[in-house]
């Protein structure tokens, strides 16, 4: 629902903003006469032309010891990028290498097993197991110690 009020408001908070000025517009300049200059003399001429090759010649060689800096940068990231290469195919073999070991250890493990020295020792070695009435201790009662027989030296 509208309501009608009559509301006055204050107007005069805008009166302290300036307004802007007003400036007179310039006008172009007015044309002027170009004069052909005074021909050059020779000498001028080499000077100037001097001075030009100079600065062309400044200009290629800084273009020159940027692209050399840039062909450097690119040979050093070629570089990099084939040691890391190597280096991953070094890590490769390192670890079929270390795979190799573990398996080969494991081999060396069951082929020394005591099931397998005492096959060996039976079978090739023709030895028998020891029985028990074979083993005899003795038990002294002075210190221990050992004598050599027939020293010669």
């Amino acid at each position: 629902m509208a309501s009608n009020s009559s509301s006055a408001y204050d107007l005069t908070l805008l009166n302290a903003i300036p307004l802007p000025g007003r400036r007179d517009v310039e006008l172009p300049a007015a044309p002027s006469i170009v004069r052909p200059k005074a021909p050059k003399s020779k000498q001028q001429l080499k000077r100037e032309s001097f001075a030009s090759a100079v600065n062309a010649a400044k200009v290629i060689s800084f273009a020159l010891v940027l692209f050399m800096l840039f062909a450097g940068i690119i040979g050093l990231r070629v570089r990099l990028s084939l040691a890391q290469h190597d280096t991953q195919k070094l890590k490769n073999e390192l670890n079929i290498v270390q795979s190799e070991n573990v398996r080969l250890n494991m081999q060396l493990n069951s082929m020394i097993s005591d099931d397998m020295v005492e096959d060996y020792a039976e079978n090739v070695l023709g030895l028998k197991k020891i029985e028990k009435y074979q083993i005899h201790y003795f038990e002294s009662n002075s210190t221990d110690s050992a004598v050599v027989f027939n020293n010669k030296g």
